[in-house]
């Protein structure tokens, strides 16, 4: 995907990650910013997946099937960063952003057992890979389960659900496409999930010093990585 296009989304990128880090050092040190670096994330963070749409939509085939849901993927993703934005006003914010980025990740799910088609699956013919994932699933529940109030304890475990299985269905795709379209989507989503991962330590276990820095940081690698996946997969099916 090397086209203008994607270089204003590195930009963008760039431009919210370090609002993110200058926020978050001034919020350590106690002290205020000399610029109002907050104004700068809640002017960037929603310019990011717009940015990836327009990526995606003159990196891909024209009439590549996943298409229509790939675009609905972005969408909802685009809905979760505005309203987890908007969470310092109102705390019902986190359910419509959390239910945003469900759809996301379902959304993908989707595309993932549409590029598998008929074929048997990578984990269903080596189960026994998904066990780091796995581990790794029970060890974050087990550290943020406990902290989590009862009307929360729901959402978060059939979201947290969904994006293991998200990762697990990309990995499924092992042998099925090519090399190269494989390392975008399956990195791309175990991206997504430490994205994810660091909120929910950030929220509900411990604050993170710079957490916002390196949940944006993974969150538009990941986000990016899926996409041109999805991008050189439309020139090959």
């Amino acid at each position: 995907m090397n086209n203008p296009l994607t270089l204003v989304y590195v930009i963008i990128a760039l431009l919210e990650i370090t609002a993110e880090f200058f926020e978050g050092a001034s919020l350590l040190t106690g002290g205020e910013a000399s610029i109002d670096f907050h104004t700068l994330i809640l002017i960037t963070k929603p310019l990011l997946m717009p940015a990836l749409l327009a990526v995606f939509l003159f990196s891909s085939e024209k009439n590549y099937p996943l298409k229509k849901i790939i675009i609905a993927a972005l969408f909802f993703a685009w809905v979760g960063d505005v309203t987890l934005m908007l969470i310092y006003i109102n705390q019902n914010f986190f359910f419509a952003g959390l239910g945003a980025f469900l759809i996301t990740h379902v959304l993908y799910i989707n595309c993932y057992i549409k590029m598998m088609g008929k074929n048997e699956g990578f984990l269903k013919r080596f189960p026994l890979y998904a066990s780091p994932l796995l581990i790794y699933f029970v060890a974050l529940m087990f550290l943020v389960f406990p902290k989590l109030q009862g009307v929360l304890r729901f959402p978060v475990a059939v979201y947290s659900i969904t994006i293991l299985l998200m990762v697990l269905c990309a990995m499924n795709l092992f042998s099925l496409v090519s090399k190269k379209i494989f390392f975008n989507i399956f990195s791309g989503a175990l991206l997504f999930m430490i994205s994810d991962s660091l909120i929910a330590l950030d929220k509900f276990v411990s604050p993170i010093a710079f957490a916002g820095v390196f949940i944006m940081a993974f969150y538009v690698g990941g986000q990016y990585l899926i996409i041109k996946g999805f991008a050189l997969h439309s020139k090959s099916a």
